[in-house]
């Protein structure tokens, strides 16, 4: 008896992340296939890296492909006669975060700290390129370096930090600020200030 084949679905498919650093990175596929009902036909999985493009046999799930731009990947089920409609997943690059400049304001006021020693503080101000943050929950790290010492004083959501930088270094020494931030994904480069004489 002829029959007609019937085919088979679309896999599941999930990504272990839906965007990648701007330097690229491994996204790894969980790949489940889709039913069919033609019980008795085995089922395998292929994908393509278009949707008229050849596809290339996935021999075991989890499944790992190297992303470097912008991607889209379809997945299919193979019942041995044809294949499914494609599942297709987008995988995005990410834009490495970019501080622009660093404003720095020195506070005129003056206070005594717990030690009674003299302490003035600094407002740091980091300017963010906003094509490389826009939309971004972003943590900021404020820093101060004074020598032998780059010692991380805040990690916050907050764009303005002050530092009250004669808590931290001795009469003389010279010291200076550092930024940066974590877009989720990635961190961009330090921001660093001038030196400053304590």
């Amino acid at each position: 008896t002829c029959t007609t084949n019937s085919l088979p679905n679309a896999p599941s498919v999930i990504a272990n992340r839906s965007v990648v650093p701007s330097s690229g990175g491994t996204v790894t596929f969980t790949i489940t296939a889709g039913s069919d009902t033609n019980n008795e036909q085995t089922r395998t999985l292929y994908y393509s890296t278009s949707s008229i493009g050849s596809k290339i046999k996935i021999n075991s799930s989890p499944w790992s492909y190297e992303i470097n731009n912008k991607t889209t990947l379809y997945f299919y089920t193979y019942d041995g006669l044809e294949y499914s409609s494609a599942k297709s997943i987008t995988i995005n690059k990410n834009i490495k975060p970019v501080i622009s400049s660093l404003n720095i304001t020195s506070l005129n006021e003056y206070f005594y700290n717990s030690e009674k020693e003299f302490t003035e503080g600094f407002i740091l101000n980091p300017i963010l390129y906003s094509d490389t943050t826009e939309n971004k929950d972003i943590t900021y790290y404020y820093y101060i370096n004074f020598p032998g010492v780059n010692l991380n004083v805040a990690t916050t959501s907050v764009n303005t930090y002050t530092i009250h930088a004669f808590q931290y270094v001795k009469p003389g020494e010279d010291f200076s600020f550092q930024v940066r931030i974590y877009d989720g994904i990635e961190y961009s480069d330090y921001i660093i200030s001038s030196t400053y004489t304590a």
